[in-house]
């Protein structure tokens, strides 16, 4: 049968991740990993086409708001390192390499892939560092365990209480 990977932008671009996806030696060492099967969520990027002797099955779509039906199918999660999409993986227990586009100014991204790295929840690369890094990187995202995937508690009222806390001190003043 083979694994799936899903390659996802959510709904901006970052064709550095997807077209880097749809090159024959990222392709050929998906398939070495034992990927039969890669579907690539290009989000609002032009997909550019996939190359004759790919040894994979390729699907591709520009952007769902429900990606959790992709995600309940993926065993391996290629991401851009949105906080929603990083989120969603780690809850279903996915197997993530989160590619950080170290090309945004302010780059928030960064710092939230590199905590659930630190962590050991995911792997984590720039997209600087595709060419040179993702073999390794992929490799070490497939193996990853159930166990070490460790999606950080979820403090549902702590939004609440901050906001509280604002609307007082607002009132107060």
């Amino acid at each position: 049968m083979g694994l799936h990977a899903l390659v996802t932008v959510g709904s901006t671009s970052f064709p550095v991740l997807t077209d880097y996806m749809l090159t024959s030696p990222a392709l050929a060492h998906l398939h070495a990993l034992g990927v039969h099967t890669l579907t690539v969520q290009h989000g609002a990027a032009a997909l550019q086409a996939v190359p004759e002797s790919c040894p994979l099955r390729v699907e591709a779509f520009p952007y769902t708001p429900d990606l959790a039906a992709h995600l309940d199918v993926a065993d391996l999660v290629l991401s851009h390192a949105g906080a929603g999409t990083i989120s969603e993986g780690l809850d279903k227990k996915k197997r993530m390499l989160v590619v950080v586009n170290d090309a945004l100014m302010d780059n928030h991204q960064t710092e939230l892939a590199a905590a659930m790295a630190e962590r050991g929840c995911c792997v984590m690369i720039t997209a600087n560092q595709l060419r040179e890094r993702f073999h390794d990187a992929a490799e070490k995202a497939i193996n990853l365990t159930e166990e070490d995937i460790c999606p950080p508690e979820k403090n549902q009222t702590a939004f609440a209480a901050l906001l509280a806390q604002l609307i007082c001190t607002y009132d107060e003043s």
